[in-house]
């Protein structure tokens, strides 16, 4: 389970740089949006930038790389202001480790300097994609978190071939960023999304997770998972059995937010027991978490089965903590099946072990 965390921190980070191309940069900002980003901002907007220059930095290419550069932003709406609203056009002095290209069309947090311009509200997080539309005022929800969900959720509801390639921001050199699909700005909208009320977009994600795009269908299903909500994920097993390249990218962030949950409902046996016959081999690790998590009779079988057949050793190591939690054994060589690399990795031993304890009892609660 660590490798695939640790694998997950790695995709967050190439979805980041690929996304710098866009208005938005894939990462997961969607966390602190509406606890960190949304109050620290006293100027929230929906806008595009129509102009932007940044500099070469003097420190190029490296972690402390800060852009200095300045940019025109022309409102489409105000999600939050001062008591003296901003015009139409807004000048930017930013200073941040994230650039922005001409034509960018975002959520931007930022804050009055006191003269006129205006300044990012953090140096790392200070936008997020939004439609390339502009949002009806009137349809727009006064409370700024409200309103930045909803633009999360059009997002996730815009099909692919719609999120169109963007101008793109710089590298720390000056040179164009690599564009990003869909993928990466859908991405940023599910992750903008964990943070906010369940109730503010559960009826919305759960209609989404309906979508006949199984992109739209499979995010959805993400986003509503990360929320604890699991209504979703029977009817996407069947595409999650053997993902297209379409559809690898959600398939995979379906994986990562079932390995987040402690808590599964055993309802959600039959579906996770499936899935353990998925082509990938993270999406079987997932699966063999969940089923931990649910520890009923049900499971110690085909967790058993699962092992014996498992080609992977990370997936198999999922699979027999997973039979190991639902069984209660905590010696050998559950006691050390966690662990990475030393050696510790025995498929065979772990086959045998498993066909040994395929007809075990889950131990009654304490």
């Amino acid at each position: 389970m660590a490798v695939y965390a640790g694998l997950r921190i790695i995709l967050a980070a190439l979805l980041y740089a690929a996304a710098l191309a866009e208005p938005a940069t894939a990462r997961p900002t969607g966390p602190i949006v509406a606890t960190f980003l949304a109050p620290k901002a006293d100027t929230i907007v929906i806008g595009r930038i129509t102009a932007a220059a940044f500099p070469t930095p003097q420190r190029c290419c490296t972690d402390s790389t800060m852009f200095d550069g300045t940019a025109t932003l022309r409102a489409a709406a105000i999600l939050k202001a001062p008591s003296a609203k901003p015009g139409p056009f807004l000048t930017l002095h930013i200073h941040s480790f994230n650039t922005v290209g001409k034509n960018s069309f975002a959520i931007f947090f930022l804050n009055h300097a006191g003269d006129g311009t205006y300044t990012n509200a953090d140096t790392d997080h200070w936008f997020l994609e939004a439609r390339r539309s502009a949002p009806d005022r009137a349809a727009l929800p006064a409370d700024p978190v409200a309103a930045i969900a909803q633009e999360m959720l059009a997002i996730l509801a815009t099909p692919p071939m719609q999120i169109t390639s963007r101008e793109t921001g710089v590298n720390c050199v000056g040179e164009p960023l690599a564009r990003s699909g869909a993928d990466a700005i859908y991405a940023e909208a599910m992750w903008a999304l964990e943070a906010t009320p369940l109730g503010l977009v559960e009826p919305a994600l759960r209609r989404l997770a309906m979508s006949p795009n199984p992109q739209i269908r499979l995010w959805c299903t993400a986003s509503l998972i990360s929320h604890g909500d699991f209504t979703a994920l029977p009817a996407s097993v069947p595409a999650l059995l053997a993902p297209t390249r379409e559809i690898a990218s959600a398939a995979w962030e379906v994986a990562s937010m079932l390995e987040d949950q402690d808590t599964v409902p055993a309802t959600l046996s039959q579906p996770l027991m499936t899935l353990l016959g998925s082509s990938d081999a993270q999406l079987r690790a997932a699966a063999a978490h969940a089923l931990g998590r649910v520890s009923t009779q049900a499971v110690i079988h085909p967790l058993a089965d699962a092992i014996q057949r498992e080609p992977d050793v990370e997936a198999m190591r999922s699979e027999m903590d997973a039979l190991c939690r639902a069984t209660g054994t905590d010696d050998a060589p559950c006691d050390k099946i966690t662990w990475i690399g030393y050696g510790v990795e025995n498929p065979p031993l772990w086959r045998q072990w498993a066909k040994a304890h395929a007809s075990a009892h889950v131990p009654p609660p304490i």
